[in-house]
């Protein structure tokens, strides 16, 4: 008797968790800032179809923070990608440094790993670079500072890199990353997908939706270009 009325307390109470993830899922987002969803310090992923604004927001975000917090920006290169570093450094505002080493990152800085899924790939999750992601990530408190990694999907990182982050911001994902996606991210991202049905044209490229884990609500905002964003900037990497 007294294993049954355990049992149904374990039900009642796992039952109570799901209504709370779901309540949060198919409440409406609350409009806010960049500068009030962004915290300090914080790990951050973003997500999103290419081409739909996701570089341009962590470059944002960085812009944002040091102009009110006055926050250095340090931008990683996978070594695959690093005969780029002083083409891009040459794009780069002087308060933002490209660097070739996870050792590189300045305390307080914002820090930026693009195409993030060519470090912290699941399949390559031992490998030297990773270990040093996940320093980075265990320290991003102490270091005070902004951390965000920039993915197409989830799927790619290691799971273990979304159970870390504060936030996830997703620019408008396709049908396909939805259906796609692993199976603790699905639900995210099936509501980041319907949050985009509803915005078109330059609407839609400037908003951003906000997952908070800590509080366990969405939010959204809307962001526009840093200062010294240019093309060649935005197609550096494809280049």
């Amino acid at each position: 008797m007294v294993k049954a009325n355990w049992t149904n307390k374990r039900k009642q109470w796992r039952d109570k968790q799901s209504e709370m993830l779901s309540k949060a899922i198919l409440a409406e987002p609350e409009l806010t800032t960049l500068i009030k969803a962004i915290k300090r310090p914080s790990v951050i992923t973003i997500l999103g179809h290419r081409g739909n604004g996701k570089s341009v927001l962590a470059y944002e975000i960085a812009s944002q923070l040091h102009a009110k917090y006055g926050m250095p920006g340090d931008t990683y290169l996978p070594p695959q990608l690093q005969h780029l570093q002083g083409r891009l450094q040459k794009l780069l505002p002087p308060w933002m440094r490209c660097i070739a080493s996870f050792k590189g990152f300045r305390r307080g800085a914002v820090a930026i790993i693009d195409e993030a899924s060519q470090t912290a790939h699941a399949r390559r999750s031992q490998a030297t670079d990773s270990i040093q992601m996940d320093a980075l990530v265990g320290i991003a408190r102490q270091n005070e500072a902004v951390v965000l990694f920039i993915s197409h999907v989830s799927r790619k990182l290691d799971i273990s890199l979304i159970m870390e982050s504060d936030l996830v911001l997703w620019k408008a994902p396709t049908m396909a990353h939805a259906l796609f996606e692993r199976d603790e991210v699905a639900d995210f991202t099936f509501k980041a997908l319907d949050f985009f049905k509803k915005l078109t044209g330059k609407e839609k490229l400037q908003t951003t939706l906000v997952m908070d884990f800590a509080n366990l609500k969405f939010s959204y905002f809307r962001n526009g270009l840093p200062k010294f964003w240019t093309e060649e900037l935005s197609t550096v990497y494809q280049k």
